[in-house]
C-alpha cells in the first residue's frame, strides 16, 4: 500500500482478485499485510492506518494472495551494512523489500 492510495489499490487489488487465481504481493507492500497477519515487521515500512484494510482483502481473497515467505533483513540501511536472509516469521530489524522466495502453496 502507498501512502494516500489506500482505497485506490484496495479496490485494485480486489478487482484482481477477481480475475486472477492467485495475487502476489512483495515489495514494500508486503508489511503492511504482514503486519495484518500478526507478523513482527521491525522497523519496515507499514503503513499502519491500512493494516485492518489489509486484514480484510486477506479474509475476503480467501487464500488468493501470495506473500513472501523470507527476506533479506539489515541493522541499518547502507550499502555496507552486512545483512541476510531470514523467514518472515524472524524479522527484527530494518528491511529491504528484496524477496528471494515467493509461497506459492
Amino acid at each position: 500500500m502507498c501512502p494516500g492510495q489506500g482505497r485506490k489499490q484496495s479496490s485494485t487489488v480486489w478487482r484482481t482478485l477477481e480475475k486472477a487465481d492467485k495475487l502476489i504481493i512483495g515489495g514494500g507492500m508486503m508489511f503492511t499485510f504482514l503486519k495484518a497477519l500478526g507478523k513482527n515487521v521491525g522497523k519496515s515500512k507499514c503503513e499502519d492506518d491500512k493494516v485492518e484494510l489489509a486484514s480484510e482483502l486477506l479474509k475476503k481473497a480467501n487464500g488468493k494472495i501470495v506473500l513472501p515467505v523470507d527476506t533479506v533483513v539489515a541493522k541499518e540501511f547502507s550499502n555496507d551494512a552486512p545483512f541476510k536472509t531470514v523467514s518472515v516469521d524472524d524479522i527484527a530489524s530494518v528491511i529491504f523489500a528484496i524477496i528471494p522466495t515467493a509461497n506459492t502453496k
